[in-house]
């Protein structure tokens, strides 16, 4: 995978976070996240996950399970090249959950964690009782598109600003096409299996989520961080719902705020 650092103008930064896209999307969709990092003296790494933007694979067309398996190699790779001694993880949507998931499984060298609208439970998914008989059919059939669950809403459930929407129907790095079974049955697998093995969080973390997200759903948000804090109820770990707000937390206009909250919060950990 190629990763990508830009480095702070300080010379010894606050810290190095690792920004892990959702999917569907790509790196560059984070700009505005990535400059008020380095702003703030932090060194930012990023790469595009296996089948999205730049990197290789057919598009959007992926195992969530191998993704993460991919997100903590590019841990590995990023602290080796980092004027730190840890990481902060940051990660939305697809990405959000990949990296909770990768922080479950790999608890070294890891400072924190904010998450964005994190998919422990995608609500535009394969019902549940099919789940496990399309995982393993989707690995032999991994083009075919996934029966909608529900009928789309007729407006953007990315942002208020119609603008965001826009944008990310004229990047052609962005995929467009119906989720493949595949990525969506194993993203319900992996979301399932981050929420069971939560007590095995170790790491502060941080995650924002709108109440009126249309494709992760809030519920399962607040079922992670229930379960950290029933198995450590001491846990450095918060929620914090965005009254009305959209998928995309950082494009919706209380962004402004929830960067100051982030960067507040990472300043305090």
């Amino acid at each position: 995978m190629d990763i990508s650092t830009r480095r702070t103008q300080l010379d010894q930064p606050n810290g190095h976070v690792l920004v892990a896209h959702g999917y569907a999307e790509h790196s560059g969709r984070f700009e505005g996240l990535i400059n008020a990092l380095l702003q703030a003296g932090y060194d930012v790494s990023t790469y595009d996950h296996y089948g999205h933007g730049t990197s290789p694979g057919p598009r959007a067309k992926v195992d969530v399970g191998l993704l993460i398996k991919d997100h903590i190699a590019a841990r590995q790779q990023a602290l080796h090249n980092s004027r730190c001694d840890e990481l902060i993880l940051f990660g939305h949507s697809m990405g959000g959950l990949i990296s909770a998931a990768s922080a479950l499984i790999y608890r070294k060298d890891l400072r924190c964690m904010v998450l964005t609208g994190p998919a422990f439970i995608p609500l535009l998914e394969i019902p549940k009782p099919v789940v496990g008989r399309l995982g393993k059919l989707a690995r032999y059939l991994p083009g075919v598109q996934a029966p909608a669950a529900q009928s789309m809403p007729d407006h953007s459930v990315l942002s208020h600003d119609p603008s965001v929407q826009e944008a990310f129907d004229a990047d052609p790095l962005n995929y467009h096409g119906a989720p493949p079974r595949l990525t969506l049955s194993t993203m319900v697998i992996q979301g399932k299996k981050a929420l069971e093995h939560a007590d095995r969080l170790t790491c502060p973390t941080l995650i924002f989520h709108g109440s009126a997200d249309e494709l992760t759903s809030p519920e399962g948000s607040a079922e992670f961080v229930e379960r950290v804090r029933h198995a450590h109820p001491d846990a450095d770990i918060d929620l914090r719902v965005i009254d009305g707000a959209y998928h995309e937390v950082l494009n919706e206009p209380e962004k402004d705020m929830i960067l100051r909250d982030l960067l507040l919060w990472l300043e305090k950990h």
